[in-house]
């Protein structure tokens, strides 16, 4: 013989038992779709600030790869310069090689 047998119960108290069933089922099943979905929120909120923090790190890239184009222009004019510099530098020193020379030559002659 069984414990529990529904047959003892009216057909309406089963009926209640197994809507009410229903019911806490449903619940449960709520309950457990919020508990997830407060988890996705987290998650989304998670991805939102890792979004925003990507987008801030791309526009700080960008600036430092302008800078960057600036600092090779300047490199280069500098260099341009430079370049300059010592080509007056080894006239200056062939002229003043010259005029010592010059000058030598007038002291051997007098």
């Amino acid at each position: 013989m069984s414990v529990f047998r529904l047959n003892r119960f009216r057909v309406a108290t089963r009926i209640h038992a197994g809507f009410g069933f229903l019911i806490l089922l449903g619940l449960a099943i709520a309950v457990s779709g919020l508990w997830q979905l407060s988890a996705v929120e987290a998650d989304a909120v998670r991805l939102a600030v890792i979004n925003r923090a990507a987008g801030q790190a791309s526009e700080e890239m960008l600036k430092v790869s302008v800078i960057a184009e600036g600092a090779e222009a300047t490199s280069q004019q500098v260099l341009a310069g430079a370049d300059e510099l010592g080509r007056t530098a080894d006239t200056l020193r062939d002229e003043v090689g010259q005029f010592l020379a010059a000058m030598a030559e007038g002291r051997e002659a007098a």
